[in-house]
């Protein structure tokens, strides 16, 4: 199994109570994508439009202060994100809310180095 996969799958786990509305359907969805074909929101950005692969919809979704930005198990600031997104191929795992296409969290499947590793663990890193 992938690392993306894994961290994927272990999210949706800790989540899957929280993500069934009412009548048990997931008010949230996950894409999994890779960085050669989306690229993490632009700084200051309040949309973002996804397209996972050459034939997938397109999805517009909203960006706000509380969408986080993971670089495997560590959270993030976009800018970081971004970075690590620019080194090269990556998966890249993006949620958002299905009603009101809010962007909940991405999280790129590749590990941080170990000077960034000490400043993201820092409270308020977003």
């Amino acid at each position: 199994m992938s690392r993306l996969a894994m961290i994927l799958a272990l999210a949706l786990a800790a989540a899957a109570p929280a993500a069934l509305g009412q009548g048990g359907r997931p008010t949230y969805t996950g894409v999994e994508a890779s960085t050669d074909a989306v690229t993490p929101p632009a700084p200051g950005a309040t949309t973002w439009t996804v397209q996972a692969c050459p034939t997938c919809k397109r999805v517009t979704l909203k960006v706000d202060a509380n969408s986080t930005y993971y670089v495997g198990k560590d959270q993030v600031s976009l800018d970081v994100l971004r970075r690590y997104a620019a080194k090269g191929p990556a998966q890249i795992g993006i949620f958002y809310e299905n009603e009101s296409l809010r962007l909940l969290r991405v999280v790129l499947s590749t590990q941080l180095d170990a000077a960034d590793r000490s400043s993201a663990s820092a409270p308020g890193k977003r």
